[in-house]
């Protein structure tokens, strides 16, 4: 096999693992985390929902339906990602001060 091809499989499966640790485990704690630190105020559309038809601006991650304040599915994966990024940071911080 040339050396393209297996570089063009390994891109493939580094990019289909990412697209899993991204969309389930930061999907999954972004919903948690959200939920937590709004009180409930903001919540998380699906992969499934459909965009809304109207927006404020093309990129608007957080926008209003109905009564409602909802956050992209995007953005709540990265707030997951951010969450476990502190909290492994913090599990460090505190083990290396207090060894």
């Amino acid at each position: 096999m040339p050396a393209s091809l297996l570089q063009g499989f390994a891109e493939m499966a580094f990019r289909f693992v990412l697209e899993i640790v991204f969309h389930l485990v930061g999907y999954c704690v972004g919903r948690v985390v959200v939920a937590v630190v709004t009180l409930g105020r903001v919540q998380c559309e699906r992969f499934s929902d459909p965009p809304p038809r109207r927006r404020q601006r093309a990129s608007a991650h957080l926008y209003r339906r109905g009564p409602l304040i909802h956050l992209s599915a995007e953005m709540t994966a990265l707030a997951g990602l951010l969450a476990i990024g502190l909290a492994v940071a913090g599990f460090f911080l505190i083990r290396r001060l207090t060894a």
